[in-house]
Parts: structure tokens; sequence; C-alpha cells
């Protein structure tokens, strides 16, 4: 009786097979749809904006009322964000890197030492 019940589970007919390939597919259409929204779209709700910049809606509410990233509200609730201002905002935040800050250390110092003579 074991047998049959799992054999059963796993037998897959015509049927659950165009099921499945149909849930695929939607599944791929919807993802490339989101995509191509990101791509044409200039303005951003916070859910969207949230999304884009791969941050929890809460983390991104507590920037807004910090005034810590550039976003709109026209009528004093709803938020909504620019993404070339938001795309701005992530490139202002560069760390450079250890080679950037010894090269820039040791112009400091080569400066410094040229004004002190």
């Amino acid at each position: 009786m074991k047998t049959t019940m799992n054999q059963n589970l796993f037998k897959v007919d015509n049927n659950n097979s165009i099921y499945i390939f149909k849930k695929i597919i939607s599944e791929i259409i919807e993802e490339k749809l989101n995509q191509l929204n990101f791509e044409t779209k200039d303005i951003f709700n916070v859910e969207e904006a949230s999304k884009y910049l791969n941050l929890s809606k809460s983390t991104l509410y507590k920037l807004t009322s910090n005034k810590q990233i550039p976003h709109y509200k026209p009528t004093g609730k709803c938020i909504f964000f620019k993404k070339a201002e938001l795309d701005g905002w992530i490139v202002s935040a560069r760390v450079a890197t250890d080679d950037e800050q010894k090269q820039a250390a040791h112009q400091y110092v080569s400066a410094t030492r040229k004004h002190r003579r």
C-alpha cells in the first residue's frame, strides 16, 4: 500500500505538467516585467524604492525621516523618489580603496612638506 501511495505522489500526468509549465512561465514573465519596470520608471513609491535599493521599508522611512535620502512628499503623506537621485545617493557614499587612501595621504604629506620649506 505504501509503495502505491509513493508512486502516485510522484506520478506526473499531462495536466500536472501543463499546470507546472504555465506556473513557471508566469513567474518568469512577472520577474521580467518587474525588471523592466525598474529600467523604465523615473519615479518610485516607497515599496519600489525599497526593492530598487535592496533596503527594508522601515530603513527607507528612517532615512527619509532623518533627511538622509532625497525624496518628495507632494501630499504630505505619500513619499516618492526619483530614480536618478537614488542612483546619485548611492554613488555619493563611495568608499575609497586602501591604495587610494595611501595615495591621498602621500600627496597630502608631499604638499605640506613643500609649504613648510
